[in-house]
């Protein structure tokens, strides 16, 4: 079981997981950062900015988590006080960047070998994630206790219909940019 700066822990980490991704060579693109924005600040900034940004849009009770811990209580035994609240998360990665040098596309690549690449967010990347942004205004971060959660975080890419991908990107308001959803389960609270 986590803290309540594990949803935070698992931004900072996928955050981390797609910046490194950026870095790797061959054909790193220069310049390109990872952002954690509401993809509506994507279109207002910058025109020449590249990257990927993370924008975490539902976190839900994963219900199979859940009922999968039925407290049971025999007789003379007490009802555990409190059993985790097990979340899923779900991310929108989307990138941007220049068309012409197709940016995106090279961006969308990374990301979808990143997480491919690494499903399971292990100790050791949740901390480097952690000591890459403690500093202001994520200093928090570092009481984070993810890393320490017996159950390890799961990435997925999760395929959307175009009908819920027109309807996501609608709800968000704000022109399509190239993207994948990606589930992280199950954090537990």
């Amino acid at each position: 079981m986590s803290n309540t700066l594990a949803i935070a822990a698992v931004t900072a980490t996928l955050r981390y997981l797609l910046h490194e991704a950026l870095r790797a060579e061959p054909d790193a693109v220069s310049g390109a950062h990872v952002t954690t924005h509401h993809p509506a600040r994507l279109t207002a900034a910058n025109t020449a900015a590249t990257g990927i940004n993370v924008f975490l849009y539902e976190a839900s009770l994963d219900s199979a988590a859940r009922h999968h811990e039925v407290p049971i209580r025999s007789p003379g035994q007490e009802i555990p006080e409190r059993l985790p609240a097990a979340v899923d998360l779900q991310y929108l990665l989307s990138c941007y960047g220049n068309d012409d040098s197709l940016d995106p596309e090279r961006h969308l690549a990374r990301a979808i070998d990143a997480i491919v690449s690494n499903p399971i967010l292990s100790a050791e990347v949740i901390a480097a994630a952690i000591a890459a942004y403690a500093a202001e205004p994520t200093a928090f971060l570092p009481h984070a206790d993810l890393a320490d959660q017996v159950e390890r975080v799961r990435l997925t890419i999760r395929t959307l219909t175009i009908t819920e991908t027109s309807l996501l990107w609608s709800i968000i308001g704000t022109p399509y940019l190239p993207s994948i959803v990606c589930t992280a389960s199950a954090v537990l609270l």
